[in-house]
């Protein structure tokens, strides 16, 4: 949360993108054959962190929870009246914007990854009159396909 505060002292808006985490899906198969048994842990406002963080995110159900958590913080936080901040719950996606219009945005069922999901919401921002956009990411597949 410290992070998308300081971001949103120069951004008039925030786009958040999760993955999501399909069940029987090809990704998730790879996920499953890469990553082994992981040990599941609920994931609440006052949990602690866990000490095996490589670990803790190798679950889905962590992540996915994880992700719940953070969307929800994340607009319900108060800012200016005019920042806006968006972000995916899974198929859905919360606002913190007064106009409420996510109907561009979700639900958005056929995006598992963030990288394809966040293009929709690049147009989305463009289509509501911003002209300049930052995306941030350590995935190079994000920057192919933003170009």
């Amino acid at each position: 949360m410290p992070f998308l505060r300081k971001e949103l002292e120069n951004a008039l808006r925030i786009d958040v993108v999760w993955d999501r985490y399909l069940d029987n899906s090809l990704k998730s198969l790879t996920r499953e054959k890469r990553g082994g048994a992981s040990s599941r842990m609920k994931v609440k406002h006052d949990s602690k962190m866990p000490k095996g963080w490589q670990n803790f995110l190798h679950n889905n159900d962590n992540k996915e929870e994880l992700f719940c958590l953070f969307s929800q913080k994340s607009v319900n936080w108060h800012t200016e009246n005019f920042k806006e901040v968006y972000s995916t719950d899974g198929c859905p996606v919360l606002t913190n914007s007064s106009a409420n219009d996510t109907s561009a945005l979700s639900p958005c069922n056929h995006h598992e990854e963030a990288d394809t999901r966040m293009m929709v919401h690049v147009g989305d921002a463009v289509n509501k009159g911003h002209s300049r956009i930052l995306i941030r990411s350590v995935d190079s597949d994000v920057v192919v396909l933003a170009v």
